[in-house]
């Protein structure tokens, strides 16, 4: 019977080690898991976080796109405005026909008036030929429009 109560004992002893064991492990396993929750409930605070200063920088890029998109329209309808290249072709034509550069400026027309006003004065009958105003060299500039 002792060897029975010996051998009794040993497998209690045994059975008390893996119990031991088992209990060692399943502490293990619950701190790590409460590491790995710990872990998992940071990472999803800073995925919140990134979420909102995303959502923010779309926020800001969907203004600053409505805002091009509010120039773009507006240049649109400003280029509706502008000339076309036949029309100031046309004008270019009426400028040359016209020659601006010979038209009469007030001064100019103040002392024909005063000269003929003295000539009158004098009696002489026959015109004067005005004096020559001293002649610049005129400087074309071509004008290049992109169509």
């Amino acid at each position: 019977m002792e060897g029975e109560a010996e051998q009794g004992q040993d497998i209690i002893v045994e059975l008390v080690n893996r119990i031991r064991i088992l209990e060692s492990k399943y502490t293990l396993m619950s701190e790590r898991l409460l590491v790995v929750n710990q872990n998992m409930i940071e990472h999803h605070k800073q995925l919140t976080k990134e979420i909102k200063v995303n959502e923010g920088v779309v926020r800001d890029l969907k203004n600053d796109l409505e805002k091009v998109k509010n120039i773009l329209k507006h240049l649109s309808e400003e280029a509706a405005n502008f000339s076309r290249k036949d029309e100031v072709k046309l004008l270019e034509k009426y400028i040359k026909l016209w020659n601006p550069l010979n038209f009469v400026t007030d001064s100019d027309v103040k002392n024909i008036v005063q000269r003929e006003l003295r000539r009158i004065e004098e009696g002489r009958l026959e015109p004067v030929p005005a004096p020559k105003a001293p002649e610049q060299p005129v400087q074309k500039k071509e004008v290049k429009m992109n169509a």
